[in-house]
């Protein structure tokens, strides 16, 4: 399959871009350039000869979240999404899938949630993910329209897991944060490509998609996990105020979090490999090649 991607470059799309590579698939990177209203027209002619579009498109949400920066996360999500919509509309012909990522920080921070439960939260991140699915909801008629609700990204070689564990080997202890009772969704970089693979081809499946774990774990508990596999048993908590001093409002991201099922992944038959953080840290660091 021809898959046209935004944000191939980045931590996801790079390994995504490699596992559906050694699948067969052909990927065609669609780089911030395309997205320029000059370039509509280059645009929509490398989408009509794709059959689908990965859109991966977005500023890193790990910075200090001030008023700019807010509007570039924006700007970096809904606006390139509809952009993307907009210039498939035009393509001739339209790709026929459309897989567009969100975040589980779509959901509130209170009670338990999947994907039959139509309930968004009321912060910056929440507003956020709907603006940003709305603008993949206005895809072409017809288009096998994708929402995946990413949790937290664990990657020995990227994203938020090298941070934590560099921390941790600094102090000796395992960190956690606040009284760690907070929920942890998450999902391993190898078992969230499976899941890309699993949606891009199977023709049946439509709609919202979480992208975590079945088995719900606090921030303590994956702190335990962590220090377990280094060897340490000592945990030490740092105070959420550190955290709101040091990042603003992203503290909230950090501090909170939301327990999340991926309900629909499991009737559609996916197995995960990694359900848990010890099964994860136990595999290797690529997920091409890594079973």
């Amino acid at each position: 399959m021809k898959i046209a991607m935004s944000g191939a470059s980045g931590f996801i799309g790079s390994r995504l871009s490699q596992f559906l590579n050694h699948e067969g698939h052909e990927i065609v990177p669609l780089g911030r350039e395309l997205f320029r209203p000059e370039n509509e027209m280059p645009l929509c002619r490398i989408l009509s000869t794709c059959r689908a579009v990965v859109n991966l498109a977005g500023a890193p949400i790990d910075k200090r979240w001030t008023r700019t920066y807010k509007q570039q996360l924006i700007d970096s999500r809904v606006e390139v999404t509809r952009c993307l919509t907009k210039a498939m509309k035009k393509a001739s012909p339209s790709p026929a899938i459309l897989v567009s990522a969100s975040a589980v920080g779509y959901y509130p921070d209170w009670g338990e949630w999947d994907e039959y439960n139509d309930v968004y939260g009321n912060d910056f991140l929440a507003h956020l993910c709907r603006e940003w699915e709305g603008a993949a909801r206005e895809c072409p008629e017809g288009t096998r329209l994708i929402i995946t609700r990413f949790g937290i990204v664990l990657s020995r070689d990227g994203g938020a897991l090298p941070p934590l564990l560099n921390i941790q080997r600094r102090l000796h202890a395992g960190v956690v944060i606040g009284n760690g009772q907070q929920p942890f969704p998450w999902i391993s970089l190898p078992d969230l490509c499976r899941a890309y693979s699993l949606l891009l081809r199977d023709d049946r499946l439509s709609g919202v998609f979480n992208f975590t774990v079945p088995c719900n774990i606090t921030q303590r508990e994956l702190a335990r996990d962590l220090a377990y596999t280094e060897h340490i048993d000592r945990l030490v908590p740092i105070p959420r105020l550190f955290f709101r001093i040091l990042y603003g409002e992203r503290s909230h991201f950090i501090t909170n979090g939301q327990w999340v099922s991926p309900t629909r992944l499991q009737e559609a038959g996916f197995i995960f490999h990694h359900p848990t953080p010890k099964s994860f840290l136990k595999g290797a660091a690529s997920p091409v090649g890594e079973e």
